[in-house]
């Protein structure tokens, strides 16, 4: 939540906050990469991805900040796959794990990896439960 983020990584909340007001390259990159990367994503790769970042991010900075929409409930939607890194600091795990509860579905954490998990260096670590989940799915 908001207040989650706002107390344990102030640092964080601040640069998403700024997202309302401010084109996401004059975030700084330094708190981005510390929060959203793992540590082992070359620089070059972080910049790389810094550089892409688009008006995405700013619906993202206003729902923290509680103008979110309502989740579906439960018995809308299809099969979930509920997937996060176990060193998220964006979407901590146990966020992953309640959104897990509610859609009575498998939390998927994995371990080394934040919050951009597809574009760390471990990516497949990520891919393949999600594979494998996909693959057993009713045709």
């Amino acid at each position: 939540s908001a207040w989650q983020m706002m107390l344990a990584s102030p640092d964080l909340f601040h640069q998403v906050a700024r997202l309302n007001f401010a084109d996401a390259q004059s975030l700084d990159p330094g708190v981005m990469r510390r929060h959203l990367f793992s540590d082992d994503l070359p620089d070059a790769d972080c910049a790389r991805f810094a550089r892409r970042v688009q008006g995405e991010s700013r619906h993202v900075g206003i729902e923290l900040q509680g103008w979110r929409p309502f989740a579906p409930m439960p018995w809308q939607t299809p099969p979930m796959f509920v997937l996060g890194g176990l060193d998220d600091r964006f979407i901590r795990p146990d966020a992953v794990r309640g959104t897990a509860t509610y859609y009575g579905a498998t939390p998927h954490l994995v371990p080394q990896l934040a919050h951009a998990l597809m574009l760390d260096p471990r990516w497949e670590d990520a891919a393949r439960p999600l594979l494998d989940w996909v693959l057993r799915l009713p045709a």
